[in-house]
């Protein structure tokens, strides 16, 4: 719950300038432009809010699935390995085709055309799913089933929790 609590800081990010910047905007005259300089930043940080809130990861005996804010990654047991650094085991998915959502998806093309090796390095990042965001030790529910699933041999017992 804590983690989930992070989400809130997006939208803080545009209210605090927005709140300290509008009176001066009133005062010079031109009271609507902080909606039209905050707004559109605004809108995307509750977007960004709401989907770091609703993060989450689906574990059966085929596949993985974990949904994060903008995408969506599907994977098979076969594309996915594990890391373990500094007690927060990572999993990392070979040959990841993330679904991008409709606001992420032109981002990410726009992005592409303008800074390509950022773009590269974003596709890179969806293919990582940190699996201790949603566990807090590594006997814990999330982690018991995982290793069920997974079928990796990955020993529970060499993970120390966070």
């Amino acid at each position: 719950m804590q983690r989930r609590l992070t989400a809130f800081v997006f939208p803080v990010l545009i209210i605090v300038p927005a709140a300290l910047t509008t009176p001066t905007f009133i005062e010079a005259g031109l009271a609507w432009w902080p909606l039209f300089i905050f707004g559109l930043p605004m809108v995307l940080a509750i977007l960004i809010c709401v989907e770091y809130w609703n993060a989450s990861i689906q574990i059966d005996g085929n596949m993985l699935r974990y949904q994060s804010v903008g995408y969506q990654l599907d994977a098979t047991w076969r594309q996915v390995s594990v890391t373990n650094k500094n007690g927060k085991v990572t999993l990392r998915v070979s040959e990841a085709e993330p679904r991008l959502h409709l606001w992420l998806a032109p981002m990410q093309r726009i992005l592409m055309l303008f800074i390509p090796r950022r773009a590269l390095f974003a596709q890179g990042l969806m293919a990582s799913i940190p699996l201790w965001y949603f566990s807090t030790a590594s006997d814990d529910a999330v982690m018991a089933e995982f290793y069920h699933h997974s079928n990796n041999g990955v020993d529970a017992g060499s993970i120390s929790s966070d």
